[in-house]
Formats: C-alpha cells, structure tokens, sequence
C-alpha cells in the first residue's frame, strides 16, 4: 500500500475545486452552499427528488397507517406491504391518464392525485359508506370522484359543481376512466346553479374554497347549512409569505389577490408548529356550516402540513 492507492477521485476533485476554493465556516451550510456536498441536498436543487421522495415517504405513511387499521383491512392482510393504499386503489382504472409523475408502490404505479384520493377515501371511509348523494364543490379533473365512484357502491348520485370551463374538464376525464354505468351516476351542475342543489348526504370541498372570495365561500357554507349532514374541507389553514419557501414575488397585485381569498386569511408560518396550531382553531371555526360541529380532524402529512381535513357534521 501507499498513497497513491489513496488518491481523492476525479469527481471529488472537481467538487473541491467548485464548491471548496473559497470556504467560509459561518455561511458553508446556506442554500446552495458547499454542504450541499457533504451529504445533504440542495433545497434548491432542480429536479424530482424531493417531488418523488416526498411522495414515496407519503404513501409508505398511508399505507402503513391503513393497514394497522384492522377495522378497514383483514388481519392476513395486514401485514403485507402495499395493502393499505391497494385496499382503495385495486378498483380505480386508468388513474394514471394524462401522464403524471409517478413512484413505484408495491405493484402501483402511484401519482399524487390518487395518493391524496386514498388519504381522503380513508378519512371519510364510514360516511362514504352511509352516504347515497355526495357533492364535490370544485373537484378539478375528477380524481376524487373517480375513485369515490369505484370503491363505494351504495353511492347513487355524485353531484360535481364547478366552473363550466372546469366542468368540460372533469366530463372529458371521467367518462374517459370509468364505464357507462358509473359515468350515469355523475351530475354536472355549473356554480351559477348551485342553489338548485337542495339534498346531499355528504359535501365535499378539496383545495379551492381558499381561491374564492370570502363572501362567495360563505354563499356555499349557507347551502351546505341548509341541507347536508356532513361537511369535509381539506383547505389551506392560513395564508403565507412566499419568501418563506423561496419563491420570489413578482407580481404584488397577484400576492395581495390571493391573500385576500377564502375565509382564513391570516399570515403564519407554515414550517412552525405553534403557528400552525393558532391556525388550526381559526380553519375550525371559519370554515363551520351553521349549526354544524367538528366531528374528527386530520392534519395532512408532508409538503402539505398546512392542509387539514375536516369533517363536521349536523347539530342533532
């Protein structure tokens, strides 16, 4: 042996030269420092790895906590890796229409939009299962609805009121992924109709009451009062400063726009729990139909802590 069999390799010393010229031990561990080396990521690195190992982390958590939950699976199946997340997901065709990003799941092939859809479906599993009419207001391109309408049978109607424009998105989608007969069980209602809307045993509103103006919100809190038995909101909890996770604003008329949407407008830190906790108690009580009270809740897991599921339910 001598030195030579100890020499750094190419790579590294391309790495010393880039990253460790100039070394400075109060700053060698900021955004887009040398540590980024050490072992660690770049926060600002620009490509899937976080995106696909947040999502991989996300299922995993899913999955695991479905299965431990031998209410809802068999205790064979239990103890099989995949089980939980395959318990919602074996009858879902053709989710991964439109080419999304996916991770590898223990024989699925998983996007985020399903991972959320079981995350949800678990949720909500027993008021899925007593319910007949579900409405979604805003349900995107339908990835709720989809997987709603093939794991729960005894669901007769699910009403989706939207933009038309929206609408024309989720009528495409779905009666692209599911058959003639569970396509028919859909009902299309535009949100300039949603007072026509008079029965629903369960409404949903997912990621988009905080998009709308506050007196618009109220407006769908008044129907939903009105007539359902349960409400669940999974909606950002507060608002937040963009340079917090280092998006630069560009457009301040834009920033101020969407801080003055929804009914939780309130600025806090995302990435603190005790601001996060503040925030919770305010989502509960803004975002409660009249004579309604919070039945369970959740916090949502990872890159999404500052959503929080929220059932409640009829005052008796």
């Amino acid at each position: 042996m001598n030195s030579e069999d100890y020499n750094k390799s190419k790579l590294w010393k391309i790495n010393l030269e880039k990253n460790f010229g100039n070394f400075n031990i109060k700053s060698f561990r900021e955004i887009g420092g040398p540590n980024k080396k050490l072992g660690s990521w770049d926060p600002m690195e620009h490509s899937l790895r976080y995106f696909k190992s947040l999502l991989y982390a996300f299922a995993d958590h899913l999955d695991t906590t479905i299965r431990e939950d031998l209410k809802t699976l068999s205790a064979s199946d239990s103890k099989n890796r995949g089980a939980g997340i395959n318990f919602y997901l074996d009858k879902v065709n053709k989710m991964n229409l439109g080419n999304p990003v996916t991770v590898s799941f223990y024989g699925k092939e998983l996007s985020i939009d399903y991972v959320l859809s079981v995350e949800e479906m678990y949720f909500l599993d027993k008021t899925l299962n007593n319910s007949e009419i579900v409405l979604e207001i805003g349900a995107g391109f339908g990835r709720l609805a989809h997987a709603v309408i093939e794991n729960f049978e005894n669901i007769n109607e699910y009403i989706i009121c939207d933009l038309p424009e929206m609408l024309a998105v989720s009528q495409n989608f779905l009666s692209t992924v599911l058959t003639k007969k569970n396509f028919s069980k859909i009902s299309f209602i535009s949100n300039d109709h949603f007072h026509s809307i008079t029965e629903a045993d369960l409404c949903i509103n997912i990621d988009s009451f905080q998009e709308m103006p506050s007196e618009v919100v109220k407006n769908y809190l008044n129907g939903i009062s009105s007539y359902a038995k349960y409400f669940y909101s999974k909606n950002a909890i507060c608002k937040y400063n963009p340079n917090l996770i280092g998006i630069k604003i560009n457009d301040s008329g834009e920033y101020k726009s969407a801080l003055e949407q929804g009914l939780c407008t309130n600025e806090f830190d995302i990435y603190n729990s005790s601001d996060l906790m503040k925030a919770q108690d305010i989502y509960f009580e803004k975002y409660c139909p009249s004579n309604f009270s919070l039945l369970k809740d959740k916090q949502s897991f990872g890159q999404y802590l500052f959503y929080h599921s929220a059932l409640f339910h009829r005052n008796l």
